[in-house]
């Protein structure tokens, strides 16, 4: 580790971006195992296959907890801002991050 800096700026130290961090994370967790709800997952839904049932009931309970948090307050919305300016722009479009601020923020 000679002559490298220790960059301390992804470590967390804001306990309300920590908590928006965590439910975006959740989001897209969830948003991953339901295949960005392509047409196999929504197949599944018709289906009723349960795991695909189970995904989709914690994915819409994700989106619902992310929306209520990020306008919450103002820092919120500024963390959740912070997040979506760290991720690349196709994953923030792709994944539907740029909606929770177009929806909830005006």
């Amino acid at each position: 580790m000679d002559g490298v800096a220790l960059d301390t700026t992804n470590f967390v130290n804001d306990p309300i971006k920590a908590e928006v961090s965590r439910a975006a994370g959740e989001y897209k967790y969830l948003h991953i195992l339901s295949h960005g709800r392509n047409f196999w997952h929504r197949l599944g839904l018709k289906l009723g296959v349960s795991s695909a049932v189970e995904i989709e009931t914690n994915l819409k309970n994700a989106e619902k907890r992310l929306s209520d948090l990020i306008v919450k307050s103002e820092q919120h919305t500024e963390a959740y801002r912070k997040i979506l300016a760290e991720m690349p722009r196709d994953i923030r479009e792709n994944e539907g991050f740029n909606a929770f601020i177009a929806d909830n923020i005006k």
